[in-house]
């Protein structure tokens, strides 16, 4: 039984990822947009001056 088990473990692990990897997080995605636009900005300002 321990490779069914095994293979129980996997899938859930695949399920998983795919949750992260294909559903859309709003407020996951505004804030990594913020962050990142705010960093892309700062470093804008200090190659440009």
């Amino acid at each position: 039984m321990p490779a069914s088990r095994r293979t129980a473990a996997e899938a859930a692990a695949d399920r998983e990822h795919d949750v992260w990897k294909f559903k859309p997080y709003p407020l996951r995605m505004a804030m990594l947009t913020t962050i990142y636009g705010f960093g892309l900005y700062k470093w804008w300002m200090y190659v440009s001056s």
